[in-house]
């Protein structure tokens, strides 16, 4: 399956009591789809 920066962008996490920060995801991710 091909990648492409909207796949990325759009991708969702689900939330846990000890997940990872949503922002600090969110951010990664925009970060990741502007370097492809």
């Amino acid at each position: 399956m091909s990648l492409y920066p909207t796949d990325i962008r759009h991708q969702e996490f689900s939330g846990t009591l000890f997940g990872f920060s949503k922002k600090e995801v969110r951010e990664f991710l925009e970060q990741l789809a502007t370097e492809l």
